[in-house]
């Protein structure tokens, strides 16, 4: 089952204990009305409860998520929690890449300071001689974003 959330509006000023945010919510390319949260900390408003149901149901078949305080079920939320956070990631990433050399080393991210546009390609060819780093700059961006991400986890 495929999750996505479109025409998404994130206001991370608006972020306090949860994300704030508005989205489409998309099910196996269907569009399922619409997810939002106020970013006080609540759950995950969704305008089609039958799509909630669908995912929560879904959820249960699927391995539990692990995490060091507990296992959980996938559910509903923690599908449109993922697909929020790799929208975030993707942008944060994004806006990095345009000025900074990133690389994974040891499991986690590393980033150069920024340089010029000019410069970039050449700290790129610096970075990606060392075989101990992988520079996300040279990776296609669904790739670098789950690499990203993977390294937060």
């Amino acid at each position: 089952m495929k999750v996505e959330l479109k025409n998404i509006q994130y206001v991370a000023s608006m972020s306090e204990e949860t994300h704030c945010f508005t989205a489409s919510l998309y099910v196996d390319g269907v569009k399922r009305g619409t997810v939002s949260n106020r970013g006080y900390g609540g759950s995950t408003d969704f305008t089609d409860w039958g799509a909630m149901e669908e995912l929560d149901a879904y959820g249960k078949t699927l391995p539990k998520i692990v995490r060091p305080f507990g296992e959980f079920d996938h559910d509903a939320e923690s599908f449109v929690n993922d697909a929020l956070e790799a929208y975030i990631a993707e942008k944060e990433l994004t806006n990095k890449l345009r000025r900074r050399v990133l690389f994974l080393q040891g499991g986690k991210v590393w980033e150069s300071r920024a340089v010029s546009k000019e410069d970039l390609p050449h700290y790129i060819a610096h970075y990606a001689k060392d075989p101990t780093k992988t520079v996300l700059n040279t990776m296609p961006k669904p790739e670098a974003v789950r690499a990203y991400l993977a390294a937060f986890a």
